[in-house]
């Protein structure tokens, strides 16, 4: 969700700069920390189904390739940070809320199964078990509620970690109670990449110093640039006011404590405004350090990597995932080091 109404409160600098991956090294942008849950949870929301032979959805996959086909085309590093698995103490209301609203739509899901005939599961070769429901892939794309109740699973992960082992790509999981967006905001102070790409705004809470957010708009992907400092600047802010703001505005880690007031009008007032015991506990879960070393699988492979490595993939695509060879090998020719 990121911080509710950011964008409207610091609408300027939030819609100054709009760029493409092949624009990022104008802005001495090439290397980049991922929060790649959230790019996969929505790959696997998207209208249409893709799947294989053996009916598995691959939309994630091919997602996910695309992206980092499309960032090494342009020579940008990258470092993909995994959420962890275990509950995040400081956000647990928040998955409360999260839970009742995926148990309503699941009722709405069963009454409309009850009530239509476009579910047909005599057909098992045509059938998706989401959560516990068998649900054929017509009823999944004539009804988008089915997509509220999908949840990322171990085989999505386990799938994307097996896509960067094959390209050498660096990797990392998240410690207990830690976020992905605190984790690539710290590799960006620190400077180990150069921005965050989140379609969250998380990371500018978490005090990153450039973020690049993806977001849809009308069916048409944006890409915007926002640079901390440069937002702090132009508000006449420091980092903890801002913070302040993010807080009184609501996240996942806090409620917004009044509802009637709006996001022009907290930025206005906010030094004279008070935190709820929650934004307070929020700003230091936003605000504390990361003091300890994190394992970054495959950081120490200087390649992206080897020609049969990434041919072994690109097979593993078209005869596992019924990838169509000849689409998938003109993906491929992009990288300069693959022979085919």
């Amino acid at each position: 969700m990121g911080i509710k109404n950011i964008s409207k409160t610091f609408e300027f600098i939030f819609n100054e700069i709009e760029l493409s991956y092949k624009d990022f090294h104008k802005y001495n942008i090439k290397s980049i920390a991922i929060d790649i849950s959230i790019f996969i949870y929505r790959a696997l929301k998207a209208p249409f189904l893709l799947t294989d032979n053996n009916n598995k959805i691959v939309n994630h996959i091919k997602s996910i390739l695309s992206m980092i086909i499309s960032l090494k085309k342009n020579n940008i590093n990258m470092i993909f940070v995994f959420d962890n698995k275990t509950l995040n103490i400081i956000k647990s209301n928040e998955i409360k809320e999260r839970k009742i609203k995926k148990n309503e739509n699941k009722k709405k899901i069963q009454s409309i199964i009850e009530q239509n005939t476009n579910n047909n599961t005599n057909n098992s070769d045509n059938l998706f078990k989401i959560d516990g429901l068998d649900i054929t892939k017509e009823f999944i794309e004539k009804n988008k509620i089915v997509k509220r109740i999908l949840s990322l699973t171990d085989e999505h992960i386990n799938d994307i970690i097996y896509m960067l082992d094959s390209f050498n790509i660096c990797y990392v999981f998240t410690p207990n109670n830690f976020e992905a967006e605190h984790i690539c905001s710290h590799f960006n102070r620190i400077g180990l990449v150069d921005a965050v790409l989140s379609s969250d705004t998380d990371p500018l809470a978490f005090n990153c110093i450039n973020l690049i957010r993806v977001k849809t708009k009308n069916k048409k992907k944006i890409i915007n640039l926002i640079n901390k400092k440069k937002l702090l600047d132009y508000y006449n802010l420091t980092y903890k006011e801002f913070l302040k703001i993010c807080c009184l505005l609501g996240n996942d880690f806090c409620k917004k404590n009044q509802s009637r007031v709006g996001c022009k009008t907290i930025l206005k007032k906010f030094r004279n405004m008070k935190l709820t015991s929650e934004q307070i506990q929020a700003a230091k879960y936003f605000y504390q350090k990361i003091k300890f070393k994190l394992d970054i699988i495959n950081k120490n492979n200087k390649s992206f990597s080897d020609s049969i490595s990434i041919n072994n993939y690109m097979n593993y695509l078209i005869h596992n995932h019924n990838f169509n060879k000849d689409k998938t090998i003109k993906l491929f020719k992009v990288l300069n080091n693959i022979n085919i």
